[in-house]
């Protein structure tokens, strides 16, 4: 019984943890000759962003990086730039950040087009595995201290 409660619990666990890392599926309409930027993340060297989307037309797909730092003015660098009607891919952050401010990268796409476009999209930047693994382990040992603790019980009762 104990050890049935025991896996039942670590399953459920695990089930929620991996829809934890489920993204949200957004769509969206960009009027004529206009920008709509639809995600803006603060990233770190090497941090990743996983991007897929698709359009009812051509629409211009931008990554800008502006740097936050007080006392300073700039252009945003365009780390990123694709004219399709779909893409996919994982952006990775080049910029280390300064010792005062950050990199934020903004996620846009711009009509370029004569008519209003529809575009479904997925931007979420990529989480470590360190909290499922770290879960996972945790399952094991829970499990194992449950069939020790059971056989214990059950080398007590004789």
């Amino acid at each position: 019984m104990w050890i049935s409660l025991t896996v039942l619990t670590i399953t459920a666990i695990l089930v929620l943890t991996a829809f934890a890392q489920v993204r949200a599926h957004e769509t969206a309409t960009v009027q004529l000759a206009s920008n709509l930027q639809v995600a803006s993340y603060e990233l770190h060297r090497g941090e990743k962003v996983d991007y897929t989307w698709t359009a009812s037309s051509f629409l211009l797909f931008t990554i800008m990086a502006h740097l936050e730092m007080p006392g300073h003015n700039q252009n945003d660098d365009i780390v990123y730039i694709m004219l399709n009607t779909s893409d996919e891919g994982t952006f990775e952050a080049p910029y280390d950040p300064p010792d005062v401010g950050a990199w934020i990268y903004n996620f846009s796409f711009t009509n370029v087009g004569f008519q209003e476009i529809n575009v479904a999209y997925d931007i979420s930047k990529v989480r470590s595995s360190g909290p499922m693994i770290f879960m996972i382990a945790l399952s094991i040992v829970v499990v194992l201290g449950a069939v020790f603790a059971a056989i214990l019980l059950r080398s007590a009762r004789r």
